[in-house]
Protein backbone atom coordinates (compact mmCIF):
# COMPACT_ATOMS: atom_id res chain seq x y z
CA UNK A 1 0.00 0.00 0.00
CA UNK A 2 2.77 2.32 0.64
CA UNK A 3 4.00 1.94 -2.78
CA UNK A 4 0.58 3.38 -4.21
CA UNK A 5 1.11 6.26 -2.47
CA UNK A 6 4.81 6.62 -2.52
CA UNK A 7 4.15 6.25 -6.96
CA UNK A 8 0.98 8.74 -6.70
CA UNK A 9 3.00 11.41 -4.79
CA UNK A 10 6.34 11.16 -7.64
CA UNK A 11 3.01 11.57 -10.04
CA UNK A 12 1.87 14.68 -9.00
CA UNK A 13 5.38 15.98 -8.43
CA UNK A 14 6.28 15.23 -11.76
CA UNK A 15 2.75 16.13 -13.52
CA UNK A 16 3.71 20.10 -11.62
CA UNK A 17 6.96 20.17 -12.95
CA UNK A 18 5.32 20.08 -16.50
CA UNK A 19 2.67 23.20 -16.13
CA UNK A 20 3.72 26.19 -18.26
CA UNK A 21 5.16 29.09 -16.81
CA UNK A 22 3.21 31.95 -16.37
CA UNK A 23 4.25 35.90 -16.88
CA UNK A 24 3.85 37.42 -12.96
CA UNK A 25 4.01 40.53 -12.20
CA UNK A 26 7.49 42.56 -13.06
CA UNK A 27 9.82 45.12 -15.42
CA UNK A 28 9.80 44.50 -19.26
CA UNK A 29 14.20 45.15 -19.85
CA UNK A 30 13.61 44.92 -23.65
CA UNK A 31 11.56 43.52 -26.28
CA UNK A 32 13.10 42.15 -29.43
CA UNK A 33 10.94 41.47 -32.94
CA UNK A 34 11.99 38.57 -35.02
CA UNK A 35 13.51 39.51 -38.43
CA UNK A 36 10.56 37.89 -40.11
CA UNK A 37 7.78 39.91 -37.82
CA UNK A 38 6.62 36.23 -36.47
CA UNK A 39 7.98 36.72 -33.16
CA UNK A 40 9.01 38.78 -30.48
CA UNK A 41 11.54 37.43 -27.15
CA UNK A 42 11.35 39.80 -24.34
CA UNK A 43 13.53 40.05 -21.13
CA UNK A 44 11.19 40.15 -17.96
CA UNK A 45 12.50 41.04 -14.59
CA UNK A 46 10.14 39.38 -12.39
CA UNK A 47 9.03 41.23 -9.25
CA UNK A 48 10.57 39.12 -6.17
CA UNK A 49 8.25 36.46 -5.21
CA UNK A 50 10.31 34.52 -2.72
CA UNK A 51 10.17 35.04 1.17
CA UNK A 52 13.81 34.98 1.12
CA UNK A 53 14.24 37.78 -1.20
CA UNK A 54 16.71 39.57 0.69
CA UNK A 55 19.11 36.88 0.23
CA UNK A 56 17.93 35.42 -3.38
CA UNK A 57 19.43 37.47 -6.05
CA UNK A 58 17.15 39.30 -8.68
CA UNK A 59 16.30 36.69 -11.23
CA UNK A 60 15.90 37.18 -15.17
CA UNK A 61 13.63 35.49 -17.81
CA UNK A 62 13.49 35.27 -21.42
CA UNK A 63 9.84 34.92 -22.81
CA UNK A 64 8.74 34.08 -26.90
CA UNK A 65 5.78 35.48 -27.96
CA UNK A 66 4.21 34.13 -31.44
CA UNK A 67 2.73 36.61 -33.32
CA UNK A 68 0.28 34.88 -35.22
CA UNK A 69 -1.95 34.18 -32.36
CA UNK A 70 -3.02 35.50 -28.77
CA UNK A 71 -1.51 32.62 -26.96
CA UNK A 72 0.55 33.43 -24.25
CA UNK A 73 4.14 33.98 -24.58
CA UNK A 74 6.63 30.68 -23.57
CA UNK A 75 9.52 31.37 -21.15
CA UNK A 76 12.48 29.67 -22.62
CA UNK A 77 14.64 30.90 -19.90
CA UNK A 78 15.15 31.89 -16.41
CA UNK A 79 18.63 32.43 -14.64
CA UNK A 80 19.78 34.04 -11.47
CA UNK A 81 22.96 35.38 -9.69
CA UNK A 82 23.82 37.63 -12.78
CA UNK A 83 23.71 40.78 -14.08
CA UNK A 84 21.34 39.93 -16.91
CA UNK A 85 20.94 38.87 -19.98
CA UNK A 86 21.32 40.27 -23.69
CA UNK A 87 18.84 38.84 -26.31
CA UNK A 88 19.60 39.27 -30.44
CA UNK A 89 18.40 37.85 -33.46
CA UNK A 90 20.53 36.03 -35.73
CA UNK A 91 18.16 35.26 -38.35
CA UNK A 92 14.32 34.90 -38.17
CA UNK A 93 14.49 31.32 -36.66
CA UNK A 94 17.83 32.17 -34.66
CA UNK A 95 17.58 33.52 -31.50
CA UNK A 96 20.56 33.96 -29.12
CA UNK A 97 20.66 34.54 -25.59
CA UNK A 98 23.95 35.86 -24.39
CA UNK A 99 24.79 35.67 -20.34
CA UNK A 100 27.84 35.89 -17.95
CA UNK A 101 28.25 34.07 -15.15
CA UNK A 102 24.97 33.17 -14.27
CA UNK A 103 22.77 30.35 -12.65
CA UNK A 104 20.15 29.20 -15.27
CA UNK A 105 17.73 26.81 -13.93
CA UNK A 106 15.28 26.45 -16.52
CA UNK A 107 16.28 26.66 -20.51
CA UNK A 108 14.21 25.49 -23.53
CA UNK A 109 16.47 25.02 -27.41
CA UNK A 110 13.55 25.73 -29.17
CA UNK A 111 10.25 27.27 -29.80
CA UNK A 112 7.34 25.58 -31.74
CA UNK A 113 4.50 27.08 -32.84
CA UNK A 114 1.47 25.84 -35.23
CA UNK A 115 -0.60 28.70 -37.14
CA UNK A 116 -4.15 28.37 -38.25
CA UNK A 117 -3.04 26.54 -41.83
CA UNK A 118 -0.85 23.89 -39.08
CA UNK A 119 2.09 25.37 -40.75
CA UNK A 120 4.83 25.01 -37.64
CA UNK A 121 6.99 28.19 -36.86
CA UNK A 122 10.26 26.85 -35.15
CA UNK A 123 12.68 28.89 -33.35
CA UNK A 124 15.58 27.83 -32.42
CA UNK A 125 17.57 28.84 -29.38
CA UNK A 126 20.87 29.21 -28.58
CA UNK A 127 22.91 30.16 -25.24
CA UNK A 128 26.45 31.87 -25.52
CA UNK A 129 28.21 32.22 -22.19
CA UNK A 130 31.04 34.99 -22.32
CA UNK A 131 33.25 35.88 -18.80
CA UNK A 132 31.55 38.92 -18.33
CA UNK A 133 28.29 40.49 -19.87
CA UNK A 134 29.18 43.50 -21.28
CA UNK A 135 31.13 41.00 -23.80
CA UNK A 136 27.73 40.03 -24.90
CA UNK A 137 27.55 43.52 -27.39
Amino acid sequence: MATVYVLAFVLVIAACGNQPAKLQKGLEMGSYTAPDGQSRAFIWKPEGSSAFAATNSQSYQVWLQYSKSDTQPSLVLEADETDGVFVVWRGPSELEICYGPAHIYRYDNFFDRADQQSQLYRVEILLRHVSSLSDCK
